[in-house]
């Protein structure tokens, strides 16, 4: 069974903008440098209303639970956990398990 991974966050207002872009790159970048994962996504929330302070999100697929577990420790997630939690106001992350183990692209 396949794994997500969702992750919210804030942004710290005094973030540096220079550090939020390569904060971003590094991440969307580790769906090429790790195994196990199916699809990543990251993006700001459009609706404030129900995101309760939230503004953005990173969705990670991936084959299995051992796979999410390899990830956590990998490096490249280490580089940018390392980035990311300074400049971080606040965060939520959330894991369950899912039949669907394709791209929802995929399924179109």
């Amino acid at each position: 069974m396949s794994v997500e991974h969702v992750v919210l966050f804030k942004w710290k207002d005094d973030a540096p903008a220079e550090t939020i872009a390569q904060v971003e790159a590094d991440v969307i970048a580790l769906k090429d440098q790790i195994s196990g994962i199916v699809d990543l996504t990251y993006g700001k929330d459009f609706n404030k209303v129900r995101a309760d302070g939230f503004t953005h999100m990173v969705v990670v697929r991936f084959v299995s639970k051992e796979a999410l577990a390899s990830y956590d420790a990998h490096p490249d997630h280490q580089k940018v956990v390392a980035l990311l939690l300074p400049i971080m106001d606040k965060i939520l992350v959330m894991d369950m398990e899912s039949p669907r183990l394709t791209p929802a692209k995929e399924h179109i």
